[in-house]
């Protein structure tokens, strides 16, 4: 029986909205319906173009081509659904076609029970005023419902991208309505103002009550950002909600509004030039002021000097490009990771039959949900497994593909399962669904995700013994034992001997030992030899009927003990049994490690290459 270790992590479906960067309708209809959705406000938006635009790059660094460009977002993002704001948007990107949606998919008019994916703010609502919002309160809640002007009508987009907006279709008013009646919100009209005003007290927006009790685990600990940004301008809204959906501390400064807020935005230029908790070495956090590719390049030194440079060494920080979050990261530097979101989490232990291995769970949902749902997947679970053993009998680690649900399937009844980065990736409808996933071992995962690629592929003799060998050693860890070319060659060289694979054990021990000794990475090789039954103890015995020397395992040892090479029986040296010309202590090779030839290919001399669960040969 093996144990393997799983954790589930209960979060919100990520869906990925395509719309062209310069389709406002599409994309104040994007803003309400984020608002809307459970953490819709780390939903990306993705800008969808045949060509690179020049606006795209200000230094004409045109590194990738525009479908390298969305599929980057997709690669970073890795979303469960994609939202079209027009058909065909999706239809290049090799996407699941049945996980592809329209705009209108995904919310359902008031009083129609059936519809939708995901899960809206509804039921969030209602918990939260069962819970604290019904009760009168000593200090009042800064709730705003924040909106333009109305001399400031251009202001709509940029106040939906920044605080939320509900949709007034007909039949969606009442989630707007929902947010009144629960909250009693203040009703701020946006202005220089009251947007210092704002920016300067503890407040919460729809937006932001809309991930209420989801742990945020923020992977970017870069300084805070300013992002100056035309607030007419779709493509810097675009730019602004992405950034904001992986950076912690971002505050979008409209440009039409810059001379008015310089007061705000020095001061807060000013303090956060501090500092950086718990470090000895003088590090200082520093605001970074950045321009949207909307504003030329000519007029960001010039707005910078006239309105936000501080009198204040080192506090002064200009970027003039967008961070490239479709880009892949280098191999040589940490991977750039989005955000992830928690609302639950377990972890449980359970053991696995590895004749017919299957792992038993409840999947975990939102408390706050209805027990009953329309929507066809409201939530999603991540599943990652672990095997403690070290020995990889089970396979717990899969190919990521976040676009399709073809592998794996563990021959359940899931309709959706997906292996992302994060993990095992599926979707419920129901409250306290229970799971069975009968899993595969390693040869057989790979074998069948081959397969799903149009590639039949069997097990090589090198593959079986290469296997042998990982499980004979206890796993990978155990690999790393014999990872030395000089080990590799004096098995290799015991394994060629003609009567029996075997060395005398202090020389054996000894030489292992030698091969290790200035290396401080590795220890304990000759007794992980031994213990996980690579060799075994033995006498070596010279027959008094041949003059041969044979080796014996200790349980076969009697007074007569049978010579392998003449055939006939010899007394055992009773008399002188630990005299060097009788008799010597051996360790032998055995299982893989006695075939010749470096285990017919399941290592090889210089090097060790252990592929995981063996090596396939294609059919």
């Amino acid at each position: 029986m093996s144990s393997i270790s799983a954790t589930i992590r209960l979060r919100p479906i990520r869906f990925a909205f395509l719309v062209r960067p310069n389709d406002k309708v599409s994309l104040l209809k994007i803003f309400q319906i984020n608002t809307c959705l459970w953490a819709g406000s780390f939903n990306p938006i993705i800008p969808v173009f045949s060509t690179v635009p020049k606006w795209w790059d200000r230094h004409a660094h045109h590194f990738e081509k525009a479908s390298q460009i969305i599929n980057g977002y997709l690669d970073y993002f890795e979303p469960d659904f994609l939202v079209e704001a027009e058909a065909g948007l999706a239809s290049t990107l090799e996407f699941d076609k049945d996980r592809i949606l329209q705009l209108s998919s995904l919310l359902k008019p008031g009083g129609e029970k059936v519809g939708g994916f995901g899960l809206d703010v509804f039921d969030l609502y209602r918990d939260l005023y069962r819970k604290e919002f019904q009760f009168v309160r000593r200090s009042e809640q800064n709730i705003f419902d924040i909106r333009c002007r109305p001399k400031d009508k251009s202001f709509k987009l940029f106040c939906a991208c920044s605080y939320g907006a509900f949709p007034t279709d007909d039949g969606m008013e009442y989630f707007g309505h929902g947010f009144s009646e629960i909250f009693n919100p203040k009703n701020i009209s946006l202005s220089p103002e009251t947007f210092s005003e704002i920016h300067t007290s503890n407040f919460t927006t729809s937006l932001k009550i809309g991930h209420s009790n989801i742990k945020i685990n923020y992977f970017d600990h870069s300084d805070p950002v300013l992002f100056v940004m035309n607030a007419n301008d779709p493509r810097d809204l675009i730019d602004y909600w992405n950034l904001r959906a992986t950076k912690p501390d971002v505050l979008a400064i409209p440009l039409q509004w810059i001379e008015a807020l310089s007061p705000f935005c020095k001061n807060l230029i000013k303090r956060n030039h501090r500092p950086l908790p718990g470090n000895p070495n003088g590090i200082m956090i520093r605001l970074t002021t950045m321009f949207a590719r909307s504003i030329p390049t000519d007029d960001i030194l010039n707005l910078y000097n006239a309105y936000l440079k501080v009198d204040q060494d080192g506090a002064n920080v200009v970027q003039d490009w967008y961070p490239p979050i479709w880009r892949p990261s280098p191999s040589f530097s940490v991977r750039r990771t989005r955000p992830i979101l928690t609302a639950k989490e377990k972890q449980f232990d359970t053991q696995i039959n590895e004749e017919f291995p299957q792992i038993r769970f409840n999947s975990l949902h939102p408390d706050f949900a209805e027990e009953f749902g329309g929507a066809d997947f409201r939530w999603a679970n991540v599943l990652n497994l672990r095997d403690w053993t070290g020995e990889d009998r089970i396979a717990t680690v899969f190919p990521c593909n976040y676009k399709s649900s073809t592998y794996p399937k563990f021959r359940s009844q899931l309709g959706k399962l997906l292996s992302t980065t994060e993990g095992l990736t599926f979707f419920s409808r129901f409250k306290d669904s229970s799971n069975i996933w009968r899993l595969d071992d390693g040869t057989t995962a790979i074998k069948t995700w081959l397969k799903t690629l149009n590639i039949e592929s069997n097990l090589s003799d090198a593959g079986r013994t290469t296997q042998q060998i990982i499980y004979t050693l206890g796993g990978f860890w155990g690999v790393d034992k014999i990872a030395h070319k000089d080990i590799i060659s004096l098995l290799n060289k015991i394994s060629r001997q003609p009567i029996s694979p075997s060395m005398q054990a202090d020389e054996f021990k000894n030489r292992i030992d030698a091969f290790v000794k200035n290396d401080i990475w590795r220890h304990k090789n000759f007794e992980t030899l031994v213990e996980r039954g690579a060799v075994e103890l033995g006498l070596e015995l010279k027959c008094i009927k041949c003059g041969s020397w044979g080796w014996h395992p200790i349980n076969r040892l009697s007074n007569e003990v049978d010579c392998r090479l003449c055939l006939k029986k010899f007394k055992f040296p009773l008399v002188s049994p630990g005299s060097k010309h009788n008799s010597k202590w051996a360790y032998r090779l055995v299982g893989p490690f006695v075939l010749p030839d470096f285990a017919k290919g399941g290592y090889v001399r210089g090097s060790v290459n252990m592929p995981s669960f063996g090596q396939l040969e294609s059919a």
